[in-house]
């Protein structure tokens, strides 16, 4: 059996390609015929925007350079030590003859209360009298208030957090969104500080003109005694103040108190770097600052240091 195929008709005539240039017809060359070949749009704006992109990283990374950035360094620690130094040149303050102070203070580190923060409190009260100072602690380890007690030349009442804790609960607790019960930071510095100030309670009828409130900071007695008796003196050289605090620092250019610190006008702190208050509103911590005052106006405060006048 065969199978046969017929072959499709063969066109009668076609068009040759040319085999040579001068065959080419310039009216129907493929070559110039636009609709043939056609380029490839180019994106300029991206080349463009590619282009600006790099020229910026260079001129970035032109200010990286080791030396650059150790040039910047050195210039932000010159700028820190002009500006966020120490106060320099304070007014002269006296310290009025029988006032008297209560001293209040929690610490629960046993190497400062034995060491520099221990002596300190000692030169405050022989820098005020101690016929004239109050010192309450409350706190711990037992063993280094014992040793502090020794040492104190005044009316004293040092409490071990170990022999007479806290009843924790007592105190307010929140429960977290997973559910778990923490007690409130603020509810609980509030028991720990009044339990310092407790002899107030116990000494009705005892006069004291303002309370020193001292936590575990480096401090001089008599930085201490200026923040009581140096704080916004009037023409008379009298301080004029109800509640003032020193001012505390993590880092020697690291301001540290920006958890209870607001500005005159209520505003949290900005970056804790001199001028540390923020440029909103008036201002006018900021600009009290600035100005070298002897006293920032603030809505408040605590420093580690704090003193109240009661009288």
């Amino acid at each position: 059996m065969r199978v046969s195929a017929k072959m499709p008709p063969a066109p009668s005539s076609y068009e040759l390609l040319p085999r040579s240039s001068s065959d080419l017809d310039s009216s129907t060359s493929i070559l110039e015929d636009e609709s043939f070949i056609k380029d490839k749009p180019r994106r300029r704006g991206h080349r463009r925007q590619l282009s600006r992109f790099v020229r910026r990283a260079r001129r970035i990374c032109r200010f990286c350079r080791p030396l650059y950035v150790f040039v910047a360094f050195v210039v932000f620690i010159i700028w820190q030590l002009l500006f966020n130094a120490s106060y320099a040149n304070p007014p002269a303050f006296s310290i009025p003859e029988g006032e008297t102070v209560f001293l209040a203070a929690n610490i629960i580190d046993g190497g400062l209360i034995t060491g520099a923060w221990g002596k300190s409190v000692v030169d405050f009260v022989e820098l005020i009298g101690k016929e004239r100072v109050f010192v309450s602690i409350y706190g711990g380890p037992t063993e280094a208030l014992k040793k502090l007690e020794t040492m104190l030349p005044c009316e004293k009442k040092l409490v071990s957090e170990d022999q007479h804790p806290l009843d924790l609960g007592a105190i307010p607790r929140t429960k977290l969104p997973t559910g778990e019960s923490r007690i409130k930071r603020i509810a609980y510095l509030a028991e720990v500080r009044n339990k310092a100030l407790e002899p107030l309670d116990e000494m009705k009828g005892r006069r004291f003109d303002k309370v020193l409130f001292i936590n575990d900071v480096f401090f001089d007695a008599k930085d201490a005694a200026r923040l009581l008796w140096g704080t916004n003196l009037n023409k008379d050289g009298e301080s004029v103040y109800k509640a003032a605090c020193g001012v505390d620092f993590v880092k020697w250019w690291k301001f540290y108190d920006t958890f209870a610190t607001r500005d005159a006008e209520g505003y949290s702190l900005g970056i804790p770097i001199f001028p540390w208050f923020a440029n909103v509103g008036e201002a006018r911590s900021r600009k009290d600052l600035l100005e070298g005052r002897d006293n920032v106006r603030v809505k408040s405060c605590w420093g580690g240091m704090s003193g109240v006048v009661l009288s």
